[in-house]
């Protein structure tokens, strides 16, 4: 199977943004995947009721999608209101991957952009 010339074309272009673009695909599937069925508990704290163990990259990922976007579903754990087991929702994988790719192209394009006018 031969690579299209405009996929080798823009490979060759733009090296650094596909490395990039790789390196963050399998970092954000290791750290997506690991919360995976990690049971999740709910406290208050000042008022306000959070997961009790949310890691903190999670954290500042919901702060960052200005808390439009959760990353996982919450499946309420048999007998107890108050825990939950944690699984796949497929608008928080494809915006937790996605989203920064796409911001990354976009600022390079729009850099290479106004270098050639």
């Amino acid at each position: 199977m031969s690579v299209p010339k405009a996929v080798r074309g823009f490979i060759d272009e733009n090296r650094l943004l596909v490395a990039v673009g790789v390196f963050w695909s399998i970092v954000a599937s290791l750290l997506y995947f690991s919360q995976i069925g990690v049971p999740r508990c709910l406290s208050i704290r000042d008022g306000v009721w959070t997961f009790s163990d949310n890691p903190a990259w999670v954290d500042a990922w919901f702060t960052l999608s200005m808390w439009y976007v959760d990353l996982y579903d919450f499946a309420r754990e048999a007998g107890d209101l108050s825990c939950s087991t944690t699984s796949v929702r497929v608008v928080g994988y494809l915006s937790f991957v996605a989203l920064p790719m796409l911001v990354l192209v976009a600022v390079v394009w729009t850099a290479k952009w106004v270098r050639r006018a």
